[in-house]
């Protein structure tokens, strides 16, 4: 449906999963938006990308749809997305995370004109009006884990 969220489960064959797992305190390593007529899009490292929408049983769908404001939100938030296609992909992002590891309060670099999939979803959420605590959520840090933690409260099954 329109505006669900979808989170993948790590791989736990992939070191590259396992990494983002444990650094990340959850079994999710990617999240995308259901933009509707079965496509999504996503950050992937190649780029934000339109396809159509991943399944299998690594693949949560979260039934945020339900539950946004039917209002003009929502279609902006969508075009916002769709706008989103071609944009790069947010490495900085991924090097914040691994430098608050040994920096944990330490100044970190952001790219505001780059997103990773974590980015890409909160954003979107926030535009479409859903009760996302910002103040629980650091835009550039986020991670499919913290978006989980943040839906939980609402969509119980999600962390077990």
């Amino acid at each position: 449906m329109r505006g669900d969220i979808l989170l993948v489960r790590g791989n736990p064959n992939s070191l590259g999963d396992r990494l983002i797992m444990w650094r990340t305190k959850g079994q999710y390593c990617h999240v995308e938006v259901d933009i509707g007529n079965g496509q999504s899009i996503g950050a992937l490292t190649r780029g934000v990308v339109m396809h159509d929408i991943p399944t299998g049983p690594r693949v949560v769908c979260v039934p945020v749809g339900e539950k946004l404001p039917t209002g003009p939100q929502l279609a902006q938030a969508l075009m916002w997305a769709i706008k989103r296609v071609g944009d790069r992909y947010g490495w900085l992002d991924i090097l914040a995370q691994a430098w608050t590891m040994v920096f944990p309060y330490g100044p970190y670099l952001i790219d505001t004109k780059t997103l990773d999939c974590s980015d890409l979803v909160v954003s979107f959420l926030w535009m479409a009006e859903y009760p996302l605590p910002p103040d629980d959520i650091d835009v550039s840090l986020v991670s499919p884990n913290d978006i989980a933690r943040a839906l939980a409260p609402q969509f119980p099954g999600l962390l077990g």
